[in-house]
């Protein structure tokens, strides 16, 4: 069974850096763990980049982190690491497209930002961005009959406005 979680202490493997390492200390570790066993260690560097939400998921053999204004998916078996940076954006929120409350998910995932929502793909592919749907966070409330529902918050604080777009395209609807 894997299993990941942000940690407060090194559990003495190589590190896989992701950022400019800017200190000796990273702002966030991530260990992964296989069967309770560490099997990879993640080393986040955000400098100057917002740091209010954290969020991870894990796939059958990927695991998706989100924090600062990245978003890394992990492959437990090569150790390779895919980052996508969300254009200057913090992140909000990660959801598994057929259980947005799952910390699980399978093939797709919908990445939030403070402004818009991406779909990627399990290896990290993009598959689409939506157009901006807020200015200081954006939250998904349900996704079924391929249309994702949520609210933006486009007039801070408190100015949310509803939006649902298609599942396939990202297209508002």
């Amino acid at each position: 069974m894997i299993e990941a979680g942000f940690s407060n202490q090194s559990e003495n493997l190589e590190p896989i850096k992701i950022g400019s390492v800017h200190t000796s200390e990273p702002d966030h570790v991530v260990v992964i763990t296989q069967d309770g066993n560490p099997i990879i260690e993640l080393w986040f560097y955000l400098k100057d980049e917002t740091n209010c939400f954290k969020d991870i998921k894990i796939s059958n053999q990927y695991v998706v982190i989100g924090c600062g204004h990245k978003v890394s998916f992990v492959n437990i078996i090569s150790k390779e690491v895919i980052t996508h940076d969300l254009k200057r954006s913090y992140f909000g929120h990660l959801y598994p497209v057929y259980d947005i409350e799952s910390k699980f998910f399978d093939k797709q995932i919908i990445v939030a930002s403070s402004n818009c929502l991406y779909l990627y793909t399990e290896q990290g592919s993009l598959v689409w961005s939506s157009v901006e749907l807020g200015v200081d966070g954006v939250v998904v409330s349900n996704i079924s009959n391929g249309i994702i529902s949520g609210s933006g918050e486009c007039d801070p604080p408190g100015g949310w406005i509803d939006f649902m777009l298609e599942l396939k395209s990202g297209n508002v609807i």
